[in-house]
């Protein structure tokens, strides 16, 4: 047996140089720079939007309504319709549906507002009472504004960073700039909890935004799709257009076909729709929509699938697609921000974040078979007084958690990387696609990687420990008992030690630190011979000066009986078990 008082000490915190806080500076500068940029454009739209509420409602007549094509050879259908109205005695025309472009890649859209607003019809205008001349049909509400999360997220890593980067301690800190003693109240006050759910909101709204319009959307039109009526229709014209952006082209399918509806109150109705699918966005790969494009020839017959309830909606394909599952992409950016507002809330209840009134001890364990005891897994207590331990985590456990991650992070990823490959295969593609999915994949591998690691571990021999009492006081003599399991032939050396550790967490400007330090190994085992390793026992008293188990806000004692097992070129045994040391006897504490 050896017993090693030893002291190592780490901490999260790191300082930062004058240099280094100058770059951190500018680089986190940027990003706030950028965020701030949209962010007073996206808020100026929104609030131009709304001056719209504010104008006067004044009837109006239409002179002229009809759709119109983009002349610049873009998609999109443009709503022409006029309007005469008479304000302050003065008649004016206007042609301005709303505040915002009313074009649309939708003909359906561009259809609608043309039949609400016949020639000759009576409507109600809003006229600017500052500027007459300007004019709208409709005022819109802007929904657009709610993508200001996205210029936010920017926002608060820049400002964040910066802040952060000054906060930190340079190379030549004080003495408060040092981690603080083990045994000082070591707390915060509820700024990082508002933090971080201030900041894990926003990218939780951010993907719920998204996967909201990118999946939900598409995914409850196709399901209402498959009851739509089917009618025969005309082929007006087919194209691929191409949509050119900074860095690269991307490509939609534009087929226009007319069909015939009859109303309730009897005739037929020609209505036209250019809805091939219900993706509603453009992409790279112009090969791909070019036979789509081909199987429609301007005056071919084909099926389309109408909405009875609203006849100028329909579509050609209501098949589900593949590339209808990129919608499920904003979900990492969804979960990411809920683990951010739960990690937040479990820090508060913990209160990590919180002011900590000093330590507070953990209570005597109340032992009974079945029972857990306070910091530890489940144990089981036999009726002799002794304790079977349980690991922390199994690998059984960790197995299980890095398949679920990996099946839903590839998952998603997969997606977007098949519609990748599948463009670079058409002849397109994106090579900023590329650069940006490549961290999502590294990451994606290592999860692949991590499953087979702990698949391996799991044939590893399993350890079976057996401790006597099962709560030692400090100053008593532990018994331990263990038997290896499984091939015991492949460990080349055991190691089984009992290791006492202080644990405090503290904040430092904005940041969180926690400060570890191991003050006792006590050695148990420590062995190459192969029957001492396949089974043995041990006997070891806990020093009656060091520290019982305790709990605190901020502060934690943890005892622990970590056994490693060296297997050459295999994941070795590396399992903790938390065990309780209690304080000592009351007779023992006085000296009595």
């Amino acid at each position: 047996m050896r017993i090693d008082f030893a002291t190592r000490r780490s901490s999260s915190g790191a300082s930062v140089s004058l240099p280094g806080k100058l770059f951190g500076c500018f680089f986190f500068g940027l990003f706030f720079a950028a965020g701030l940029f949209f962010a007073v454009m996206l808020v100026g739209a929104v609030l131009a939007e709304l001056q719209t509420y504010l104008w006067s409602a004044t009837p109006c007549e239409i002179v002229a309504s009809s759709i119109e094509t983009a002349s610049d050879g873009a998609a999109g259908y443009r709503p022409a319709i006029r309007y005469r109205y008479t304000y302050d005695g003065v008649d004016h025309e206007s042609d301005k549906v709303s505040h915002r472009d009313a074009s649309s890649d939708d003909y359906a859209d561009a259809a609608e507002l043309v039949a609400a607003y016949p020639v000759g019809a009576s409507a109600t205008c809003y006229v600017n009472s500052s500027e007459p001349r300007q004019a709208v049909l409709e005022r819109t509400i802007p929904w657009f504004g709610l993508f200001i999360a996205l210029p936010l997220i920017f926002i608060a890593v820049g400002g964040g960073g910066i802040w952060i980067t000054w906060r930190a301690p340079d190379r030549s800190g004080t003495e408060d700039q040092k981690p603080r003693a083990l045994s000082r109240r070591a707390g915060a006050d509820g700024k990082a909890f508002w933090a971080l759910l201030i900041f894990g909101g926003i990218f939780a709204a951010v993907g719920g935004g998204s996967f909201l319009f990118m999946a939900v959307i598409p995914m409850t039109h196709l399901w209402a799709a498959q009851s739509w009526l089917e009618v025969p229709c005309t082929v007006i014209s087919s194209e691929v257009q191409s949509h050119t952006g900074d860095d690269s082209t991307t490509y939609s399918i534009d087929i226009l076909y007319e069909y015939k509806v009859e109303p309730p109150g009897g005739g037929s109705v020609t209505l036209r729709s250019n809805r091939y699918d219900f993706m509603g966005w453009s992409s790279s790969g112009y090969d791909s929509k070019r036979e789509v494009v081909d199987e429609y020839p301007p005056g071919s017959r084909a099926i389309c699938f109408v909405n009875p309830e609203r006849p100028a909606r329909a579509v050609l394909d209501r098949s589900f697609q593949l590339e209808y599952l990129v919608g499920l992409f904003p979900l990492i950016f969804l979960v990411v921000g809920l683990g951010i507002m739960r990690w937040a809330f479990v820090l508060r209840r913990t209160r990590l974040l919180a002011p900590s009134p000093g330590l507070t001890p953990v209570p005597s364990p109340r032992l009974s078979a079945g029972s857990g005891i306070s910091g530890m897994p489940e144990a089981v207590v036999s009726a002799t007084g002794s304790l079977e331990l349980k690991p922390t985590h199994s690998p059984a456990v960790k197995l299980v958690g890095a398949i679920a991650f990996s099946l839903f992070w590839n998952g998603i990823v997969s997606v977007f990387l098949w519609q990748v490959i599948s463009d670079f295969a058409d002849g397109g593609g994106s090579w900023f696609m590329v650069l940006f999915l490549t961290p999502f994949v590294l990451v994606g591998l290592g999860a692949i990687s991590m499953i087979g690691y702990y698949a391996l571990a799991m044939a590893n021999p399993r350890p079976h420990l057996v401790m006597t009492p099962p709560a030692p006081r400090l100053g008593e003599t532990v018994s331990l008992t263990w038997r290896l399991r499984g091939a015991t032939g492949r460990l080349r050396r055991l190691e089984i030690k009992l290791e006492g550790r202080e644990e405090a967490t503290y904040r430092r400007g904005t940041t969180t630190h926690t400060d570890k330090e191991t003050f006792a190994n006590l050695c148990l085992v420590d062995t190459g011979m192969a029957p001492e390793i396949a089974a043995g026992s041990a006997r070891i008293t806990i020093p009656p000066d060091t520290m019982h188990s305790f709990s605190g806000s901020n502060n934690k004692i943890i005892w622990a009986i970590k056994v490693k097992g060296d297997i050459p070129r295999w994941p070795d045994v590396s399992d903790d078990y938390v065990v309780v040391v209690r304080p000592a006897a009351p007779e023992e504490r006085y000296g009595r």
